[in-house]
């Protein structure tokens, strides 16, 4: 018996398939699929961190609204007045 060939001899002129050529064909189909399931993965994992990000700004600057962060005789660094033309914002981004 011998171990590692499906059918038939592995001589050059032989139409026959071994082992290693089916179980390598096979792994290439797997390690394909899979690659591209974690892409999928990924872009879904990265939209979701993206709207969490967006959520939590929106919670902070609902939060701050009415403290002396949001407060228009605030001149601040931290709301981006000390940069002539920048966007008055909180929470900084």
């Amino acid at each position: 018996m011998k171990l590692g060939i499906v059918v038939g001899n592995p001589n050059p002129k032989s139409r026959t398939l071994t082992l290693a050529e089916a179980v390598g064909d096979e792994v290439g189909t797997i390690v394909g699929e899979t690659s591209r399931f974690v892409v999928d993965l990924v872009d879904l994992a990265a939209g979701l961190f993206e709207a969490a990000q967006e959520a939590w700004t929106e919670h902070v600057r609902a939060a701050a609204e009415g403290t002396m962060y949001t407060a228009a005789s605030c001149d601040s660094w931290y709301n981006g007045q000390n940069i002539e033309g920048k966007p008055r914002v909180f929470p900084r981004t």
